[in-house]
């Protein structure tokens, strides 16, 4: 139902792409038949007409804060929002909101427990390991340098508007506590040290683990570094 690539094909979105080919502008109208209707019977969009530029993702912000659209939240981040606020502060009549996310987490890191790798896979598999590695993550520093401390840290589980939400469950293992992480993970059994305080599999091997992300979203790679840095300090400690 998402793909727009034939102008003329059926669809029960809102809104109908009037524009063939593949070009920069397309424009999408108001679909007589769709099916929904708000509260006072009325039929929805409201709205007949949408015009959508492509554009390049480092200029959305940069046209946004020009002024060339009315509405902008897809290609948009907490990076942007200094660019944003300026374009309002030098007048540019636009508002910026901050709008909340239907995501339980911004960034979560997930090991893999069923890596091929047989030492690796039991090492992962152990809760005390992923315990000590989420306990090594400063989430206080990541909040204050990338989200301007406007987020909330905490594990990884569903919104507090759930009815399946739990404080305890968001809280569970996210304290920054070097302290505890160097001891869990001793107590897995991977006490051994190389020369350079780095910790050992027990096959021998260094613990180094690789993380692998998409690398769509400039903030997931500037958090990543972050824990990277947190966990090496740690490691140094361990």
């Amino acid at each position: 139902m998402y793909k727009f690539d034939h102008h003329e094909l059926p669809t029960l979105q809102p809104w109908i792409n009037a524009t063939a080919g593949k070009k920069i502008r397309h424009q999408f109208v108001r679909n007589p038949y769709y099916h929904r209707v708000d509260t006072h019977g009325v039929q929805l969009p409201y709205i007949d007409t949408v015009e959508m530029e492509i554009v390049a993702g480092g200029l959305v912000a940069a046209k946004a804060n020009a002024g060339e659209a009315d509405l902008q939240a897809r290609g948009l981040g907490f990076r942007d929002l200094p660019v944003l606020r300026k374009g309002e502060k030098d007048g540019a009549d636009y508002t910026t909101y901050l709008w909340g996310t239907g995501a339980a987490s911004q960034i979560a890191i997930y090991p893999n427990l069923n890596v091929a790798d047989p030492v690796w896979r039991a090492v992962l598999r152990d809760v005390r390991v992923r315990r000590a590695l989420s306990l090594a993550i400063n989430r206080n520093a990541i909040n204050k340098a990338l989200f301007f401390n406007l987020a909330k840290p905490g594990a990884m589980t569903v919104l507090e508007q759930s009815p399946f939400y739990e404080a305890e469950m968001r809280e569970a293992w996210a304290a920054f506590d070097p302290e505890l992480a160097n001891r869990l993970l001793d107590e897995a059994g991977l006490g051994e040290k190389d020369g350079y305080g780095i910790r050992r599999l027990p096959d021998g091997r260094q613990m180094e683990l690789v993380v692998e992300t998409a690398g769509e979203r400039q903030e997931v790679e500037n958090a990543l570094q972050i824990i990277t840095d947190d966990w090496r300090d740690v490691a140094s400690s361990w």
